[in-house]
């Protein structure tokens, strides 16, 4: 069934907020209702994409992200920022709590990114937490370093989280804050900017990338770290993913592709313009989702899917 039939009455009041790619032939898209936004109403679309075939089923939650996982049988993992988890499964949908106590995630202090690394589940957020998921429905702090630091801002918070494994994760956010975990803890590295940073990555070639306000593309390791001058935008930067060598980033209303020492606007659709903002890539495939549009590229041609 095509997108827009699935879609129905809906297909011009969706905004599609988000993408997660299991495999080349099975995603998931985070969408909103600007109808029910407008009532104040929460809630959360998910569309899933398997095989050339969609769907969709309604959580009556809002979100900031989502993820696939086999655990053991395949789950969606849906983020909702007072720190609950909305799961979904063959067996139907679940609940997890990702901290019970006092001073946790709530919904004053959002948590904003979920990101498997080595196999496991991580959240960031508000207030510089970062929680493991140890076992279903088990989560733990996992921010040791970080607490225990003087004279940080108590107004700041993170916005994305990687790895390349459980021995060395990196997290990012407000202000410009980039902290590291090696040695079972964490620690802060010398940012070369205040500017809030929105998404960060680890490549196969054993680099570390962020993006985020006003065009500000990062690269480095650690505690050594550079400000790429792309060119290319000054548009806050949503998205970034590494796919087939290259670096590609995006801001709401176009993609770019780093590789090396050359940036480039990329053309989806040669001459149309379509919405961007939010990247996944997986099994030889990219998935590029903005606010109005779905598009999928192979390594050798771009598929517009909305």
């Amino acid at each position: 069934m095509e997108l827009k039939q699935v879609l129905g009455e809906h297909t011009d009041d969706i905004r599609f907020t988000g993408v997660f790619v299991y495999d080349r032939n099975l995603a998931f898209i985070r969408a909103q209702l600007n109808s029910l936004n407008s009532k104040g109403i929460d809630h959360t679309v998910m569309i899933r994409y398997k095989d050339g075939d969609w769907g969709q089923y309604i959580v009556e939650a809002p979100s900031t992200s989502h993820c696939l996982m086999k655990d053991p049988d395949l789950k969606v993992f849906l983020l909702v920022p007072d720190g609950n988890i909305h799961v979904a499964s063959k067996q139907g949908f679940s609940w997890e709590k990702i901290d019970t106590k006092s001073g946790g995630a709530n919904s004053l202090k959002a948590l904003t990114e979920i990101r498997i690394i080595s196999g496991k589940l991580y959240t960031v957020g508000m207030g510089r937490m970062i929680y493991r998921r140890d076992s279903i429905d088990n989560w733990s702090r996992f921010d040791k370093g970080i607490n225990e630091t003087p004279n940080l801002d108590p107004i700041s918070g993170f916005k994305s989280i990687n790895g390349f494994d459980a021995t060395e994760m990196y997290a990012v956010g407000f202000k410009g804050e980039i902290w590291f975990f090696e040695e079972n803890q964490w620690k802060p590295a010398s940012s070369p900017t205040n500017l809030k940073l929105e998404s960060i990555i680890c490549t196969t070639g054993g680099q570390v990338f962020s993006c985020g306000a006003s065009g500000l593309l990062l690269q480095g390791r650690r505690d050594v770290w550079n400000v790429i001058d792309h060119g290319l935008t000054t548009n806050t930067l949503w998205s970034i993913e590494e796919f087939d060598g290259s670096v590609f980033f995006a801001d709401s209303i176009a993609l770019y592709r780093y590789d090396k020492h050359t940036s480039e606007k990329v053309n989806i659709v040669v001459g149309k313009s379509i919405s961007c903002s939010y990247l996944h890539a997986n099994d030889g495939v990219l998935w590029s989702v903005g606010e109005n549009n779905i598009a999928r590229y192979d390594g050798q041609n771009w598929e517009v899917l909305f």
